[in-house]
């Protein structure tokens, strides 16, 4: 491996070198621009509580002057260092705690600056390699949301529609109070301004006279939307929901809700859905397929990955190599479409779900019935099952499988509605499993013990097969929870079990 400074940054490059004597990729992952490493320590005033509003002004310019700079500074084949956006993701969430805390008006066209520096598809490489580390690119898009919220609540104060638009981003927020009829954004082709130079990529969304009407009844409400531009490129696709494919349209963040209240109602829209409304170029492969999905923050796999609940496609219609899309949403947040090139799409039909679920029930019903007869069978053994250890070893097996298929059908149900219950039925499916597994072993060891050694102490302590079937499966499931616990639950749209 070697190892060196990087130019005009803090932290060290490396580079492995490979069987065949090249050299790889140059790992920069511990690497800051300079720049970025200047406003950092610059952004310590944001904790002096006298001057943390001007500092937070200070703080949104200087950064939008230095993500320019080292988002454009490097050549043509390189891209910003990962650390960059990660510390530059970091600052913005700072300072947008203090502008939510201290209820002032945001420093909205630096911030808007800092967004789209960010975005720029120069930056795909360092995204991508940020994504492999962790939070990366839906820490923008969560930043970004939280700006359009901060942005509609303090600083538009109903004085009509404001539209920050620039290359990568725009950000369009309205106070409304009383409003009787549909939005729709964006209301006028002209209106995402320096964003609209591709008339094929667009994107609009609509909002029923229904929903508008429940919530304007008695307070004023806040509508943000907020599109991206390159950010489909940067976020990670979860196999849970797109097999082989990626995100085709632009991202769209919708949010609606009363100003005194942080987040709007659940039960808003599943009577009257929201229609989004997708354009882009079409896709060259044959027979695919495309879908509506949102981003869900939930999903503990990569700490977000897009979801398909509450999605209804309405049609896909594609002419003169333009694909439009269009789907209704019972909930907000951002959305997107995704395309499958292979025509795969993972959502599973109702009926084929229910039918699967019939068929697992029935299985695990039969097999639990003989795994108990087994069990009684031995136990009726008594103390014989000590002095003829296979039939203890039998009778353990049969217990771990018993056990296992009890806390699936029933630990699944019960679980499935709390996120610590899911936790513990995964990992107890685990032990059990894998204690069946180590039984099998035990199974094995018998076979030698008794065909091929033949006289062996060993074959008549059922302690150590205790240890081996129960003990060793415990390490790999303490193991895995002191690694990811995190990961242990249900997740998906199907309610898939993580393990």
């Amino acid at each position: 491996m070697r190892s060196q400074t990087a130019r005009h940054a803090t932290g060290n490059a490396t580079r492995e070198c490979s069987l065949t004597g090249s050299w790889g990729v140059a790992n920069v992952m511990s690497c800051l621009s300079e720049e970025i490493a200047l406003v950092q320590e610059e952004a310590k005033c944001l904790e002096d509580a006298e001057e943390r509003i001007q500092c937070a002004v200070n703080i949104s310019v200087q950064l939008a002057e230095a993500s320019l700079a080292v988002s454009t500074k490097r050549g043509p084949n390189t891209s910003i260092y990962p650390l960059d956006l990660q510390t530059i993701n970091g600052i913005v969430s700072r300072v947008l705690n203090v502008f939510e805390d201290e209820r002032r008006e945001v420093s909205s066209e630096a911030l808007v600056d800092v967004f789209n520096n960010s975005l720029r598809e120069a930056n795909q490489a360092g995204w991508t390699q940020l994504q492999t580390a962790g939070s990366g690119s839906q820490a923008l898009l969560k930043n970004a949301e939280r700006f359009g919220r901060i942005l509609a609540t303090s600083t538009v104060n109903g004085n009509g529609t404001l539209v920050l638009s620039r290359q990568n981003i725009v950000v369009a927020a309205e106070v409304v109070k009383g409003r009787v009829s549909n939005f729709s954004f964006p209301a006028q082709p002209d209106q995402l301004g320096n964003f609209s130079r591709d008339n094929n990529e667009t994107v609009s969304v609509s909002i029923p006279e229904d929903s508008l009407k429940r919530l304007t009844k008695e307070a004023e409400v806040y509508l943000v939307n907020t599109i991206f531009r390159n950010i489909k490129d940067f976020l990670p696709i979860n196999t849970s929901v797109l097999s082989n494919g990626k995100t085709e349209s632009l991202v769209i963040s919708t949010q609606f809700g009363a100003l005194d209240q942080e987040d709007s109602p659940n039960d808003t829209f599943k009577d009257s859905p929201i229609t989004f409304n997708f354009s882009f170029r079409a896709s060259s492969d044959t027979g695919s397929k495309y879908a509506g999905v949102f981003w869900d923050f939930s999903n503990p796999v990569n700490k977000g990955g897009w979801s398909l609940e509450g999605i209804q496609v309405i049609s896909s219609v594609t002419r003169d190599n333009v694909t439009t899309v269009v789907f209704n949403s019972t909930h907000l947040t951002s959305f997107a479409v995704l395309v499958d090139v292979a025509g795969g799409l993972e959502g599973t039909p109702k009926e084929e779900l229910l039918a699967l679920k019939i068929f697992s029930y029935i299985g695990c019903a039969i097999s639990t019935v003989c795994l108990f007869i087994t069990v009684l069978f031995y136990l009726a053994m008594g103390k014989k099952l000590f002095s003829a250890i296979h039939y203890f070893v039998h009778l353990n097996l049969a217990i771990s499988l018993l056990l296992g298929y009890l806390v699936f059908v029933l630990g699944i149900e019960l679980g499935n509605s709390n996120k610590v219950a899911c936790g513990f039925v995964a990992a107890l499916l685990q032990y059990l499993f894998l204690s069946a597994f180590c039984w099998m072993m035990c199974e094995g060891i018998m076979l030698y013990l008794m065909l091929i050694v033949v006289f062996s102490r060993l074959s008549k302590k059922w302690w150590f097969f205790m240890i081996v079937g129960y003990c060793t499966p415990l390490l790999f499931v303490a193991s895995g929870l002191a690694a990811r616990v995190e990961h242990y639950g249900v997740y998906g749209d199907d309610g898939e079990l993580a393990l």
